[in-house]
């Protein structure tokens, strides 16, 4: 059961479920209606004002990491929005970035004691250089919350196979080719522990949340 504190602002949702995990209960959500420094993955800072923003503190019940994703699509799919995954943890739609996803774990010496799952969804227009790679969907912030905390509950009673198998389906690189580290890889599939296998005439690699950005996916050079 997901129990929601709301807070006019916080510098990171992230950060006051980091700091205050030991006095928060399992499944509580820290909303905030303004954040001041919002963290993406790899440190990238991200402000806002209008959007939905919040984490969740897992505590006990530690939810596969491809179970978020794919709870946001499946919310977004029942307001009639079609919305896609780019592994790992970016949502697009009409191939711009409406949502992203910062999962962050907490330990106590050896011991896993919390996982911290960030989500921000855009709810207005960006401006600025923005604009031109990131969407928004009009979507009531509350209503939108609620279908995907739903979406989590649902979802959480799958099996890792099962959760696969739906992400899968909003796999948007799959069969895409990509290119890291100037080489070219051709993305084969999302496994069943959420890594991503790529292969080229040379072998194979296994992605464990390595950065893919959609500038990285290849296009091919016209002859």
């Amino acid at each position: 059961m997901y129990t929601i504190q709301r807070f006019s602002e916080l510098a990171s949702t992230n950060d006051t479920c980091k700091h205050n995990y030991a006095m928060l209960s399992d499944q509580s959500v820290i909303l905030a209606e303004h954040q001041t420094k919002g963290r993406g993955r790899f440190e990238r800072t991200w402000e806002s004002n209008e959007d939905l923003t919040f984490s969740i503190l897992y505590k006990q019940h530690f939810s596969s990491p491809i179970l978020f994703p794919l709870a946001i699509v499946k919310a977004l799919e029942s307001f009639h929005v079609a919305a896609l995954i780019k592994w790992p943890n970016d949502i697009l739609v009409a191939g711009k970035k409406v949502c992203g996803i910062l999962i962050e774990t907490v330990y106590e010496g050896n011991q896993k004691a919390a996982m911290i799952v960030g989500i921000g969804c855009n709810l207005s227009e960006k401006e600025g250089s923005l604009k031109a790679k990131a969407g928004y969907v009009n979507i009531n912030k509350e209503v939108l919350l609620t279908d995907i905390l739903h979406q989590c509950t649902s979802l959480a009673r799958l099996s890792q196979e099962e959760l696969c198998e739906r992400y899968r389906q909003y796999h948007m690189l799959k069969g895409r080719k990509i290119k890291l580290d100037d080489v070219v890889w051709e993305v084969q599939d999302v496994n069943s522990d959420g890594t991503l296998t790529i292969r080229n005439a040379k072998g194979r690699r296994i992605l464990h949340g390595e950065e893919v950005t959609l500038s990285s996916i290849y296009k091919e050079p016209i002859i």
